[in-house]
């Protein structure tokens, strides 16, 4: 699983190398949250399984064999949002969502360190995955080939996606 802005020639680097080892994967952007990406997850047996979704893929959270985070641009909301409540719902997707993937393992760069070592979420910093990193990735089911880098069409509001 990958979360990187859209436009991002790094991600796409790795994203060739994985594709080339046959390592099905998850690109998505934060931003896509919650407008283009819906996420649900249950609290079971102390893991949280769950599946993020866009019209066009979904992912089984736990297929996820590890995570990468590059830089993914801030959360969209929709358009007719006050200010307040912007600041609202950016609060309840970053303790929702983030709460959520931050649980997911094994990261190469939890995004949680990351704000450590740079003393907040500085974006002037550069994360690259090692080729060491890339090797301990294994692929998983190879019912996700199809969530290989897809575009998302924007979900109507409270859409209801039927399962994977």
């Amino acid at each position: 699983m990958i979360f990187t802005h859209q436009f991002d020639p790094t991600v796409d680097k790795v994203v060739e190398e994985l594709n080339g080892r046959g390592v099905p994967l998850f690109r998505v952007n934060t931003s896509e949250f919650p407008e283009r990406l819906s996420v649900g997850a249950e609290l079971t047996d102390g893991q949280w399984p769950g599946q993020p979704r866009t019209t066009q893929r979904c992912l089984d959270l736990s297929t996820v064999s590890g995570v990468y985070y590059r830089r993914p641009a801030n959360f969209e909301f929709h358009p007719e949002l006050s200010e307040n409540e912007r600041q609202w719902a950016t609060v309840q997707a970053r303790m929702g969502l983030g709460g959520l993937l931050a649980s997911l393992e094994p990261w190469l760069n939890h995004p949680h360190q990351i704000g450590y070592s740079e003393g907040g979420f500085n974006r002037s910093w550069r994360h690259n995955v090692p080729r060491s990193a890339l090797r301990r990735l294994r692929p998983v089911s190879a019912s996700l080939a199809s969530c290989v880098v897809c575009h998302s069409v924007p979900l109507l509001p409270y859409q209801v996606l039927p399962g994977c």
